[in-house]
């Protein structure tokens, strides 16, 4: 057989089909930053360059990132779907991301906004948590192959519920296929974008209601209306009437269901709806005229406690001051307020368990119930008539979250509700008697009062991998905060170990930023760059709906993951006094578990800000001595001392300090630690003016206004430990765009002397046979080399006791070596494990090497690389 006619054949294949790319050399990609104004704030990978062969996919500021494809002689750009869409001039709300780099593919992630404007007037109304800030997002992806063709995945999420977004028939498709002379376009194939029925589950049996009172007013969410078997014959207009709907089932009326991310669970009878707490509620359609003498009823299980007082049902104007209103408090007190008058129950509601509220009004009395037993009653003057609709899970006025840290401007109004479950609301037209509430009560109790919804846990991805590595993944928290997010598939991004049980996540959850993840789930997050504006705290925590923070992997390979993290300077009201403070951080992490972070803050007319303070996170149900120790940190200098750090309750600081310390080891619950070593000596303590009065710990916070929350606060202290919550241990000594070198270990503070010696004051190289040294790079803990041609290299490090080497990265810049060995001292170090090799593209688009070693000593180091 004639093997060279068939590689002529599959050639001649290629060229007909696009264009003809051979080796991985003539098909990669890399983030770059090209020539766009000299005002632009944007960090040093703003854009991304795909090569095929010698012609080039550009995805640049210059377009928009509108892909362009550019040949040797012509420039083509990428139709775009949607041409009318706001310009992001400081390319706020847009980026691109590398998704996957094989040989055999390349895919791109495209995300922008269409309507930039509607962000602007919700800014303008302090309106930070509207719904479109999460739903109104276009998300692009391009699957690239060597011979040109493109696969373009378009899925824009505006106006779409969540079970419509998730449905794979939702993303409009196109296939183009580039050539030299231009881009050849297949038809689009047309997502659909209609109501798509969202998963029922199953559900409890159905309780009669024989022998009882009838009611006039009826929920029993179990989504009657939709489970029709013949979707297929119901009319368009109809579906459209139908869809995200609740029936009330005594006039059946069709109620919306508002926000779009409400699930259905197992209820005390039939079914139940499950409400996220800030989005979701049911508002009757019809105005209700509330009868003098009336009784209102319903069964819910909490999954948090509200940010302050929310609703079962009420018919009220400012929270029950005018009309009814039956609900919960901040603290878990289910309560009752009628025309300004309240009735308390002084038993908290537990979490994740059914409970029975019911309140009776006759003329001017009220009367309020917790599970069939009175509370209480009060005398009221007035009607209870107003202008409001009866409504359900979600109030109708704002209310700023209780226990703020601050002032007013610092914790801004706006409309929540219930998160947990609801179900069997019911109106009646009559005062029932205790005996008939208590026989409700008594029919529909049920035997396990278990809520069905799943309870909340921080996604670690804990455990040790197969090998060192980053990926993207979408990180599943809660099954209602989830469905509020319109995102892909690869949101986040996770680095494992191979030799530790430890990860590094970031997640949008804590708007991209870097946490640190210990074996048992144990999460260490920071501060990021911090100003204060009129509404407080500017910083990535108050980015609540992520639409400027993102990260993205740059480098990812056996030697070390590059991981590029960028967040605004915006305050709760989404308010960023200049678009210059937008910060660009880069993460560089290496096999053994450490990591550089480098911190670039991008206005330069200001002082740059700090930017970290040691802070883990709760999972909801814990407290924070149940993730760390009250002898929580240990610091250390480099000649070895020690102080630790042991916190007093209720609200004790530590005392004593080790004025030249660099060195933190954060003594949490767990068997591997976290440390971070600074490159300034100074360690401290703070808190003791913010801590919470709710909780039995001594260290600064804990808040809950962060992460998770869309709460419009930049503080909050947690009043129970329903949330995720995060408290503070401390911050070090490093200024402004200084390094900070993290790491995991599961030994003392006393084997980080020598990798702080090493970080702090590395050692030089003395000599190199092949290649210049242009020095330590403490950004990125690594040694740069240049003018490094193919061969042999011999590396000589004066290294000592002062001066040691641990663990070292070198980076042989614009070449891309094959290395076969490598020798320390002449000992062979085992490939794949004491040497690891990375291969990548710089800024230039040009090949670089990395080099990383498993290799510890304190005297003169000869390195050879073959």
């Amino acid at each position: 057989m004639n093997y060279r006619n068939i590689s002529l054949v599959i050639s001649l294949a290629f060229l007909l089909f696009g264009i003809e790319v051979s080796g991985q050399d003539n098909f990669y990609a890399y983030h770059t930053k090209v020539q766009h104004s000299p005002s632009d704030y944007v960090g040093k990978y703003a854009d991304l360059i795909v090569v095929l062969g010698e012609n080039k996919l550009e995805f640049t500021r210059q377009t928009g990132y509108l892909p362009k494809w550019t040949t040797s002689s012509h420039s083509f750009l990428v139709d775009d779907f949607f041409p009318e869409k706001d310009i992001d001039t400081n390319f706020e709300y847009s980026y691109v991301r590398l998704l996957e780099e094989s040989n055999e593919q390349i895919i791109v992630h495209w995300r922008y906004v269409k309507d930039i404007e509607i962000f602007k007037r919700a800014n303008k109304n302090l309106d930070s948590k509207f719904e479109q800030g999460l739903t109104h997002v276009v998300h692009e992806i391009f699957t690239i192959y060597p011979n040109g063709k493109v696969e373009r995945q378009v899925k824009d999420a505006t106006g779409s519920s969540y079970n419509s977004w998730s449905s794979k028939e939702y993303a409009d498709r196109q296939t183009f296929t580039l050539s030299n002379s231009g881009i050849d376009y297949s038809p689009v194939e047309w997502g659909y974008k209609g109501w798509v029925k969202p998963e029922r589950g199953p559900q409890n049996k159905v309780i009669s209601t024989s022998g009882l009172k009838d009611p006039v007013l009826h929920w029993k969410f179990d989504m009657d209306i939709l489970d029709a078997e013949d979707v297929d014959g119901i009319a368009d207009w109809e579906m459209e009437y139908y869809k995200d709907s609740a029936l009330e089932t005594i006039t059946e009326e069709i109620d919306t269901i508002l926000g779009g991310s409400y699930i259905v669970k197992k209820g005390v009878s039939g079914r139940a709806l499950a409400f996220d707490g800030y989005y979701t509620g049911v508002e009757h359609i019809e105005k209700f005229e509330l009868p003098d003498n009336f009784t209102v009823e319903g069964w819910i299980a909490l999954d948090v406690y509200p940010y302050n007082e929310a609703p079962l049902i009420h018919n009220a104007i400012n929270f029950g001051e005018q009309g009814f209103y039956l609900g919960v408090d901040a603290y878990g007190f289910p309560f009752l307020r009628v025309n300004g008058k309240t009735i308390k129950s002084d038993s908290k509601l537990p979490l994740y368990l059914w409970k029975h509220l019911s309140a009776s009004v006759e003329e001017n009395n009220a009367i309020f119930y917790l599970d069939g037993e009175k509370v209480g009653s009060t005398v009221f003057k007035g009607s209870l008539k107003n202008s409001k609709r009866l409504s359900i899970g979600l109030n109708t006025d704002k209310a700023r979250g209780t226990d703020y840290v601050r002032e007013f401007s610092q914790n801004l109004p706006f409309i929540y509700g219930i998160q947990g479950i609801i179900d069997e609301v019911k109106v009646y037209n009559a005062a029932l008697s205790e005996k008939q509430i208590a026989k409700h009560y008594n029919r529909f109790v049920p035997t396990d009062r278990t809520s069905p919804v799943e309870k909340a846990v921080l996604p670690g991805e804990v455990g040790v991998a197969e090998n060192f590595g980053a990926y993207y993944k979408t990180l599943d928290y809660h099954e209602l905060w989830d469905k509020m997010w319109r995102l892909t598939d690869k949101t986040d991004i996770v680095v494992k170990f191979e030799d530790s049980p430890v990860s590094v996540v970031y997640w949008h959850g804590s708007n991209f930023a870097a946490n640190w993840v210990l074996d048992n789930n144990r999460w260490m997050a920071d501060q990021s760059s911090e100003i204060f504006t009129k509404h407080g705290c500017s910083e990535h925590m108050s980015d609540k709906q992520n639409r400027h923070s993102y990260s993205r992997i740059i480098e990812n390979n056996p030697a070390r993951v590059v991981v590029h993290w960028r967040y605004p300077c915006v305050d709760i009201g989404y308010i960023c006094t200049n678009k210059a403070n937008y910060t660009d951080e880069y993460h560089t992490i290496y096999p053994d578990g450490t990591a550089i972070r480098k911190t670039v803050f991008n206005n330069k007319l200001i002082e740059a800000p700090g930017f970290q303070d040691v802070q883990f996170f709760t999972n909801p149900g814990e407290d924070a001595l149940d993730v760390v120790n009250i002898n929580a940190v240990t610091v250390a200098n480099t000649k070895g001392e020690t102080v630790e750090y042991v916190w007093e309750k209720p609200n004790v600081m530590p005392e004593g300090e080790l004025e030249d310390a660099s060195i933190q080891w954060m003594n949490s619950k767990s068997d591997w630690k976290i440390y971070k070593i600074y490159d300034e000596e100074g360690i401290f303590t703070w808190g003791e003016d913010e801590q919470s009065k709710y909780t039995d710990d001594p260290f600064a916070g804990p808040w809950n206004h962060w992460p998770i929350s869309l709460l419009p606060s930049d503080g909050r202290f947690a009043i129970d430990s329903d949330r995720v919550t995060h408290f503070a241990l401390g911050t070090g000594g490093p200024g402004p765009e200084a390094s900070i070198f993290y790491g995991f270990t599961d030994k003392t503070i006393h084997t980080l002397i020598d990798p702080a010696k090493y970080f702090q004051n590395a050692p030089k190289i003395s000599e190199i046979d092949n290649g210049k040294s242009k020095g330590f790079m403490k950004a990125e803990k690594a040694y740069l080399i240049s003018e490094v041609t193919q061969g042999d290299i011999n590396i000589n490090i004066d290294a000592s006791k002062e001066s040691p080497i641990h663990n070292p990265a070198f980076v042989f810049d614009n070449i891309k070596l094959d290395i076969d060995q490598a020798r320390a001292n002449g000992k062979k170090l085992e490939m794949g494990k004491e040497v690891r090799v990375g291969h990548e593209y710089n800024a230039q688009g040009k090949p670089k090497t990395i080099v990383w070693l498993q290799f510890n000593t304190d005297k003169q180091l000869s390195i050879e690389i073959k």
